[in-house]
């Protein structure tokens, strides 16, 4: 290639301050505490950042955890998973080998302008979907940084696995004893906020 095509192609490239920004800085800030009907329950909601987890508490320290989104990454290809950690059904197509009942998930997406937009979870085998649980916003700041709020959804749209002793109990699977649920045995008794 001849230094003028060279040169004649490079001239065609935007200029480096014109290329659109794909990273921007995120705080996502917790509001969901503990569902009152899962006693067990220690962290309401954990992230799913990539390949990370980040468990997070409710309002105060804990609550919060900052990251730079970068929607050009394939860590951000599908959002970040957002998990409310309560005990719930999977759908009634769930394969008989999922882990169920499971906590609830979905997929948040952005925008580099803070416009939030979410979907169902990604795991596969009908999860409980956390969009019947949380409600996400977002929020830009002057200094272009965003703030993802997230809130308890009024009234819950998902009722808890099992009922009694064995309310919001996990799956057996990873909690054996006499409080844990299984789908073969108690998949039906629900408890729900009244």
């Amino acid at each position: 290639r001849s230094l003028f095509a060279t040169a004649l192609a490079v001239s065609w490239l935007p200029a480096a301050g014109a290329l659109a920004t794909t990273a921007f800085p995120v705080t996502v800030v917790n509001g969901v505490c503990a569902n009152p009907l899962c006693k067990h329950e220690m962290h309401p909601v954990t992230l799913f950042i990539g390949m990370h987890q980040v468990n997070l508490g409710c309002a105060g320290e804990g609550s919060r955890h900052s990251f730079t989104y970068d929607s050009a990454s394939q860590d951000f290809m599908l959002g970040f998973g957002v998990q409310d950690n309560g005990w719930y059904w999977r759908g009634a197509g769930a394969p008989a080998t999922a882990q169920n009942p499971d906590n609830a998930g979905m997929q948040v997406m952005l925008t580099s302008s803070c416009q939030v937009s979410t979907s169902a979870s990604v795991a596969g085998g009908e999860p409980p979907d956390a969009r019947k649980l949380i409600a996400v916003s977002g929020k830009q700041g002057t200094d272009g940084h965003c703030e993802i709020s997230l809130s308890r959804v009024e009234p819950q749209g998902l009722c808890v696995a099992g009922s009694g002793a064995k309310q919001c109990g996990g799956p057996c699977s990873l909690f054996p004893g006499t409080a844990c649920s299984s789908a073969s045995a108690d998949r039906g008794a629900t408890t729900c906020h009244s």
